[in-house]
């Protein structure tokens, strides 16, 4: 397997297990290459895949005493690990991998002290930044768009829903070292 077009999915069903949280990775001619089955039943999974198909982050917030976790796979190396931190709750719900000019970074939504955070990651787990959010909006997701080069950069949006259940996004960007 190398670089291509491809999709991550995720679905509740899969392998005949009811609400297991599983997620295919598809190349651009509907080819399977990859699949994760039976995370956790009930799970809501984090998913994120870089531009160019290296890496698959798949995201488990019950995991870990409900702290979260995630989990990253290096598809061209054929090797995984796990991203986790003691103090954060709900690590993984919702994450991306953003193109930083230095290296690929994971951006996730966290709890800390009972407020809503988001983290900047090196990809083995290492705390580049983080910042809190505004608790009167919903995260709902995190989203690293290609440019017109198919790569994703180094800014990513955070997609909220408001109290009058309006969505937008803010645009942040990676902290350059």
């Amino acid at each position: 397997y190398g670089p291509r077009d491809a999709v991550a999915l995720r679905w509740a069903d899969c392998n005949g297990m009811i609400g297991s949280g599983c997620v295919r990775v598809v190349d651009g001619a509907g080819q399977v290459i990859w699949d994760v089955y039976g995370k956790r039943g009930g799970e809501e999974l984090g998913i994120a895949m870089d531009s160019d198909g290296s890496y698959l982050a798949i995201g488990a917030p019950g995991r870990n005493g409900g702290r979260g976790e995630i989990e990253v796979y290096d598809l061209l190396g054929h090797s995984s690990w796990k991203v986790k931190n003691g103090q954060w709750k709900g690590l993984g719900r919702y994450l991306a991998i953003v193109e930083a000019p230095d290296e690929t970074r994971l951006i996730a939504y966290i709890e800390h002290l009972g407020k809503p955070w988001i983290v900047e990651l090196r990809m083995r787990g290492q705390l580049v930044n983080s910042f809190p959010i505004p608790e009167e909006w919903e995260l709902v997701n995190i989203v690293s768009p290609m440019d017109g080069w198919r790569r994703t950069g180094a800014d990513y949006a955070l997609v909220f829903r408001d109290l009058a259940g309006n969505v937008f996004h803010m645009w942040a960007g990676v902290t350059l070292d």
